[in-house]
């Protein structure tokens, strides 16, 4: 299927690259809001993810793009033109759903070619494109299969065929994983990355699950009580979160109430009353000063050691209360003098049977925190 770590051809953020234009647009059921005025473009040939907690508004936006429902106010254009009264069949799109609704009694290669029956096309054409997409998903060898001699991950694949067997301009996927375990996913999720790259066509992926939307997407649309909080690529939601939200939707994430004593250049120095300890961070953008402060750093940012180390700011005293061994990584609670618990991620780099590790309970140990891996954000309206 190709080469996992390659990405959606389409550079994320092109301006002029709008091939799916949604603006201000709003749905209500009566007097709930269910998308609040939400504006975006998704370039051509983008693989593009909506992600958020359950009752956020991502799937109403979608049934939106895919005709479903229709806008309480503002406007879609897909390829440039207005969907306004433009009904789901005669629309460029086609949506694959999370139950993949497979006909249980046809087999893979009728499953597939089933939407290509009204297709104006000579049957010779309809094998051959149906051949083509069983190639695609790697499925040649199943063809006479029915689905319930099929696995969870090739039932997927099969849905997937079938919904770009007509060759739509967008695909729609509505939490395409979510009947799978957590080992199928991580796989199928470079299958469904390889294929949207191999055709090329726009994907626009509903999913809750933050790593799927990470491990997939070009640029990610994190969305709740119906509005965007924040549109970017995975690397920058997480790496530079533009609030305590998304920083606190996005990964594990450490978040302490804070006063702005001073700046200083391009760092802050932050009072955080829960660490006993002003901390020092590099300043991102304007700082009023003004109401709630909130300090933020990655679990995997802190640096922990028992001995107290030298010339390192940022640094404060703890012990260990509990952790937990995951293999490849350890996850700490460490609890400061003030009770307040810090979560610690210590990469597990060791080789089997050392029996030498970090910390363990009741250990008194040092965190230290690089100023450029602190967060501050400023109250939220």
């Amino acid at each position: 299927m190709g080469d996992p770590d390659r990405q959606s051809p389409t550079p994320p953020g092109r301006a002029s690259d709008r091939f799916i234009s949604v603006r201000n647009v709003a749905k209500r059921f009566g007097s709930f809001t269910a998308v609040d005025g939400v504006s975006l473009d998704i370039g051509k040939g983008e693989l593009f993810a909506l992600l958020g907690s359950s009752g956020c508004g991502k799937t109403t936006l979608l049934r939106m793009l895919a005709g479903f429902e229709q806008p309480s106010s503002g406007q879609i254009f897909i390829d440039g033109e207005d969907m306004a009264g433009i009904a789901p069949y005669h629309r460029p799109v086609n949506m694959m759903f999370q139950s993949y609704a497979l006909f249980p009694h046809m087999t893979v290669e009728k499953n597939i070619g089933y939407g290509l029956k009204h297709e104006r096309m000579a049957k010779s054409e309809r094998d051959d494109r149906v051949a083509a997409m069983l190639d695609l998903v790697q499925l040649r060898d199943f063809a006479r299969r029915h689905p319930h001699q099929l696995s969870g991950g090739q039932r997927q694949r099969v849905a997937l065929a079938r919904a770009l067997a007509k060759q739509p301009k967008l695909l729609l996927l509505d939490e395409p994983l979510g009947a799978l375990d957590k080992k199928l996913r991580e796989q199928t999720q470079f299958e469904i990355a390889n294929i949207q790259y191999e055709t090329g066509i726009t994907f626009v992926v509903v999913t809750h699950d933050q790593e799927e939307a990470m491990t997939l997407a070009s640029r990610i649309a994190i969305m709740d009580r119906g509005a965007i909080r924040q549109l970017d690529t995975p690397k920058n939601v997480y790496e530079f979160p533009g609030s305590r939200f998304v920083a606190s939707f996005i990964g594990s994430v450490n978040l302490f109430d804070g006063e702005l004593v001073r700046i200083d250049g391009d760092f802050a120095d932050v009072a955080v009353p829960d660490l006993g300890i002003t901390l020092r961070a590099l300043r991102r953008g304007d700082l009023r000063g003004k109401g709630r402060l909130t300090c933020a750093f990655r679990p995997e940012k802190v640096h922990m050691s028992r001995q107290k180390p030298d010339g390192m700011g940022n640094t404060i005293q703890g012990v260990v209360l509990d952790f937990g061994y995951f293999g490849k990584d350890s996850l700490y609670r460490i609890k400061m003098a003030t009770q307040a618990l810090v979560r610690v991620n210590a990469t597990n780099d060791l080789r089997a049977g050392d029996d030498e590790i970090v910390a363990t309970w009741e250990d008194e140990v040092y965190l230290s925190i690089d100023p450029k891996a602190i967060m501050i954000f400023e109250d939220e309206a």
